[in-house]
């Protein structure tokens, strides 16, 4: 059985940016922080498929980066049909994140929308 986990692009909550402006930095290192969680992410979702091969889920996660780069706090939306077990799997990965600090110090923000779904052979990637 073949799964996927598709991640839209992460968008951080607006701060004062510093000169310059290090959005996209940090906008590309939370991109990179997170696939590098796809493996993980993934396997607490194959676990709820041996219980219900249906589950599926769009979810978003709010994550607070703390000045030294870890993660502070995991909000989630949606992923009601994976359950809780699924869930706490997920956010228990995600607080497990180190993230690049933020320049100039203080938190960040990452909202992250991703989808965990069963894909066959023919679907397109």
């Amino acid at each position: 059985m073949e799964c996927k986990l598709r991640c839209e692009s992460p968008r951080l909550v607006p701060r004062v940016a510093p000169e310059p402006d290090y959005t996209q930095r940090e906008t590309d290192n939370a991109t990179a922080v997170m696939s590098s969680m796809g493996d993980d992410l993934l396997g607490c979702y194959k676990r709820r498929l041996r219980v219900n091969p249906k589950a599926h889920g769009f979810i978003t996660v709010d994550i607070l980066v703390g000045s030294d780069g870890h993660v502070r706090k995991v909000d989630t939306t949606g992923g009601a049909i994976l359950g809780n077990q699924t869930m706490a799997c997920l956010v228990h990965r995600i607080e497990q994140g180190v993230f690049e600090p933020p320049h100039g110090g203080g938190n960040i923000h990452v909202q992250m929308p991703f989808s965990l779904q069963v894909v066959s052979p023919d679907d397109e990637t």
